[in-house]
């Protein structure tokens, strides 16, 4: 139920508002609290998400590369890795998916490094090659998987 309230000056009414009677303020508390406990419960979610996340071995290799562009399907997905183009030629690189090849990835220079933490092992799969000529390529990286 509504109560209303009518503000007067010189007996003309100059505001009139709809407030919230007595009996409605216990629900509009009800309403509150379940509003804060499901705000908990998604909180509560998301950190088992966080905690689910398991790091489960290092992985570190070299790599060969020439201009024809090479998939690697990983074993186990990888949280984090650090690549270094030990050259001599450039490379580029597209994680997961190739979308219309890899020439508009950006050039990974000889002697350049690059290091990327997804946070969660979501990385299942690298596509590179050399804009020209041969380059080695060493990788350190963090398996994971879900828990």
């Amino acid at each position: 139920m509504t109560e209303e309230l009518i503000k007067y000056n010189n007996n003309n009414i100059v505001e009139q508002v709809k407030g919230i009677a007595a009996e409605d303020a216990d629900d509009l508390a009800v309403l509150n609290y379940l509003a804060q406990v499901s705000a908990t419960a998604q909180l509560v979610k998301m950190r088992k998400i966080e905690e689910s996340k398991i790091p489960t071995a290092g992985v570190s290799f070299e790599w060969s590369l020439t201009t024809a562009i090479e998939e690697i399907r990983l074993p186990k997905p990888w949280i984090s890795f650090s690549l270094l183009n030990n050259g001599p030629g450039d490379i580029r690189m597209t994680i997961n998916t190739l979308k219309g090849g890899i020439g508009r990835e950006a050039i990974i220079r000889n002697g350049a490094a690059v290091s990327r933490d997804f946070k969660y092992p979501v990385m299942t799969g690298l596509y590179w090659a050399t804009t020209a000529g041969l380059a080695t390529v060493s990788v350190q990286a963090e398996e994971g998987e879900w828990a």
